[in-house]
């Protein structure tokens, strides 16, 4: 079996952003955004927040990423569903997204869809006061 591919360094710097976030239990979506944003900017991270993915080549019409950060996607999500899974694979077949980081409530496997779409993927678990671990 292939292994996934590795997390690209941006995605590394990203996920080193978002380490030292604290929030309380179950966060509600906005709070977890204007953290996230927060982190981001104190990281000197560039974003776009909201991106329409109808901007990038071959992109599933309606897609709308969280955050995008130069071809890496961030979609945070506080509870994953099957139906995540559908969703995250969709945005990885868009042209000109190299990555992605699901920022989620509890950690969630992602190396087999990251193996399926031949692109690197992590996430980023919320654990009540203590951060967000990778």
């Amino acid at each position: 079996m292939r292994q996934p591919p590795p997390p690209t360094p941006q995605m590394l710097a990203i996920a080193a952003c978002l380490k030292d976030l604290r929030l309380p239990p179950l966060p509600a979506e906005q709070a977890l955004t204007h953290a996230v944003a927060a982190a981001l900017d104190q990281g000197g991270i560039g974003y776009v927040r909201e991106f329409s993915a109808d901007r990038l080549a071959g992109a599933p019409t309606g897609c709308r990423f969280d955050f995008f950060c130069d071809g890496i996607v961030l979609e945070l999500k506080r509870k994953a569903t099957p139906v995540t899974r559908k969703q995250l694979q969709r945005y990885l077949t868009c042209t000109g997204v190299a990555g992605l980081i699901l920022i989620a409530e509890k950690t969630v496997d992602l190396q087999s869809l990251s193996r399926t779409v031949n692109r690197p993927c992590l996430c980023c678990s919320i654990r009540r006061n203590w951060g967000i671990t990778v």
